[in-house]
């Protein structure tokens, strides 16, 4: 079995991870920000200095849930005759629980940093072309209504 097939599952499971927390820290954050300080939307300012702190947290967060797997795929690359079974094994009998994060703090520095810097230039986008959350919804709303015409059409 070639490497890149060997980590291709592991990938997976690291860029979901990161991914899935990325969003899902970022719209709890910035929404619970809003509501508790109605005045952070006030201004684009204020409005963006919330999209900057809460895609630092969203950085931070996906990072602590991704590092496990990112140590493992990471150790992967290292000895690219070991599966993931192996490499979980040995981390866990060498360092125990804290073997799996290790180098966790420059990893959520560096993905807090990218992306607050992310969804600052995505809010700063927004803003620019004075797209709303509705204008997002109804595109979707459209996208969805496509693909699920043609699921039904295939089904004929």
């Amino acid at each position: 079995m070639h490497f890149i097939e060997k980590v291709c599952d592991t990938l997976n499971v690291v860029q979901v991870l990161f991914g899935m927390i990325k969003f899902l820290v970022f719209d709890l954050l910035a929404s619970w920000i809003f509501s508790t300080f109605p005045v952070m939307g006030s201004t684009t300012f204020l409005s963006l200095t919330v999209s900057l702190v809460a895609g630092a947290f969203a950085g931070v967060g996906s990072t602590i849930v991704s590092q496990p797997a990112d140590t493992v795929l990471t150790k992967m690359k290292e000895n690219s005759s070991i599966d993931a079974a192996t490499v979980v094994i040995d981390i866990w009998q060498r360092r125990g629980a804290k073997g799996f994060f290790d180098g966790l703090l420059s990893r959520c520095v560096w993905a807090g940093t990218i992306i607050s810097g992310q969804f600052l230039i995505y809010d700063i986008l927004k803003n620019l072309f004075q797209i709303t959350n509705e204008d997002l919804l109804l595109f979707l709303d459209v996208i969805g209504s496509i693909e699920i015409g043609s699921v039904l059409t295939n089904l004929k």
